[in-house]
């Protein structure tokens, strides 16, 4: 019986440990490590930002030899910025673009990240806006308060020289 009990005791802790190691392996494939000689993601969505900016920049250049010129020391900007080089981006968005699921949320980063710079863009014009409206406003008053003030000289001046003009057509007496 005594016997028993231990070999089922010890069939339970083989269990247990079978169960221990698999959970551990499972686990351990879960984490979100991204493997050596790749650009870690937060850094990774960074670059991705200031490659959407520069190639938008670049679309917009006409002469395709001034921008190939432009797009390489631009490029190389970006990979000394994040001090990287472009086979570390290579390899790394090979990397990610075969993750799909992960590679399309990062992509929702870098856009949600355009989103608010551009929205911060619009937000200082328009605020700039304001302040030209309202300059252009107060230069507009101040005009035609000049224009008043001239048209008022000229009304005081023509009701002078109407009231000299008649005392000088009455004789004095």
């Amino acid at each position: 019986m005594v016997q028993k009990v231990s070999c089922f005791v010890n069939m339970i802790k083989e269990k247990i440990f079978i169960l221990f190691c698999l959970s551990l392996f499972l686990f351990s494939c879960q984490q979100d490590q991204t493997p050596k000689g790749i650009i870690e993601k937060e850094k990774m969505i960074n670059v991705m930002v200031d490659f959407q900016i520069t190639d938008s920049y670049l679309n917009q250049i006409p002469n395709q030899d001034t921008m190939k010129m432009q797009a390489h020391t631009r490029y190389n900007y970006i990979f000394k910025k994040y001090d990287i080089d472009s086979a570390t981006f290579s390899r790394s968005l090979s990397y990610y673009s075969r993750q799909t699921e992960e590679f399309n949320k990062m992509f929702d980063g870098v856009l949600d990240s355009l989103n608010k710079m551009e929205s911060t863009v619009r937000r200082k014009d328009s605020l700039i806006n304001i302040k030209r409206f309202k300059a252009d406003s107060i230069n507009k008053v101040k005009v035609k308060i000049n224009d008043s003030l001239i048209n008022v000289k000229r009304i005081k001046t023509d009701s002078a020289e109407r009231v000299r003009i008649k005392n000088n057509a009455i004789p004095k007496q």
